[in-house]
């Protein structure tokens, strides 16, 4: 693992766009919903059908967001407004559930992996510095009091727990050595934490409670990498979003400039099923769930960078959010 994700230069508009890719959803099913976005069908206004296919002209985007702008600026947009700039220099943002506060690393220096964790507060529009050093991947947890992310010291990347209210006492949680983090269990007492062979359950006491090899979930045609990306659902413990490349070409498949193709999937634990979200027509990785986990948001190749897309766990509804990267989702 390196000291974060490198810096690319996005390109592209900021869109709200809707089902593509040759998707043929009903335009409505038995909840009177949307069967393409889930929306419902009574009292909602400027809607056009073409087709079986609905397009909003209301808003940009339903949530409140946070990612990495195609001007390598880190934003924050709540739900129906334009976006705010945070940081020139700051990646890997994890939202407060509520959307009240956002966490982030910001780069120290072009030449250095060195960063610093910080935290900013939305309604002061202001900034303070908690820790720095070689840090990483910084989720929060669901009750907004603590943060999980991974540090290197001794050449291990391992995961480490901070109390907000305490900044200076973070702690390490595990010996072990450690990616990154997918997240926390509901009641906010046990962190979600992968590397290369397994995803742990690791106990705010540091025992360890679960682990699931990761083997069950690559197989033979994905590929793990240190950058690759794991997420716990937020209210269903056993269900895990992977962000991983094709261990082989795909035929036909968009790649990036190393030839990879990357897509998203869903492993249910209990029953070992893996499903793929994406097509091999889309190119994406880097998914979060939203908090109420009927949304994937992704990063998506597009033909002049990078974007923020969005997509049903089931594979339906797939828009375009904004251009950018590295997204991050509130209530």
């Amino acid at each position: 693992m390196t000291g974060g994700p490198a810096r690319r230069s996005l390109t592209g508009n900021i869109a709200h766009a809707t089902v593509v890719e040759g998707m043929v959803p009903r335009v409505q099913d038995r909840s009177g919903r949307c069967g393409a976005c889930r929306r419902p069908l009574k009292g909602e206004k400027m809607r056009t059908v073409i087709g079986a296919i609905c397009v909003f002209a209301s808003s940009l985007h339903a949530a409140t967001l946070a990612y990495v702008d195609s001007r390598d600026r880190l934003v924050y947009q709540p739900e129906g407004g334009k976006p705010v700039v945070v940081d020139r220099n700051g990646y890997e943002p994890s939202l407060r559930r509520d959307g009240k506060q956002l966490l982030y690393t910001r780069q120290e220096s072009p030449t250095s992996p060195k960063r610093t964790l910080v935290l900013y507060d939305v309604a002061s529009g202001r900034s303070r510095d908690l820790i720095s050093g070689f840090v990483s991947g910084p989720v929060w947890s669901p009750d907004g009091r603590r943060m999980a992310f991974t540090r290197l010291e001794a050449k291990v990347w391992q995961v480490w727990v901070m109390d907000l209210a305490e900044p200076a006492k973070a702690s390490r949680v595990s010996e072990e050595e450690m990616d990154g983090v997918a997240g926390w269990s509901p009641e906010s007492d046990t962190i979600i934490c992968y590397n290369q062979t397994n995803v742990y359950w690791i106990g705010l006491d540091g025992k360890t409670r679960r682990k699931v090899p990761t083997s069950v979930f690559y197989r033979q045609d994905l590929e793990w990498m240190s950058s690759n990306k794991i997420r716990i659902h937020p209210k269903n413990p056993n269900l895990l979003a992977v962000s991983a490349g094709y261990s082989e070409t795909q035929e036909g498949a968009p790649a990036d400039e190393t030839g990879m193709t990357f897509t998203v999937a869903l492993f249910d634990i209990n029953s070992s099923k893996r499903d793929l979200v994406l097509t091999k027509k889309v190119w994406g990785d880097e998914a979060e769930w939203s908090p109420d986990g009927e949304w994937l948001y992704f990063r998506r190749l597009e033909a002049r960078g990078f974007a923020v897309w969005r997509v049903h766990p089931d594979g339906s509804g797939l828009e375009r959010v904004a251009a950018g990267s590295g997204p991050a989702v509130a209530e």
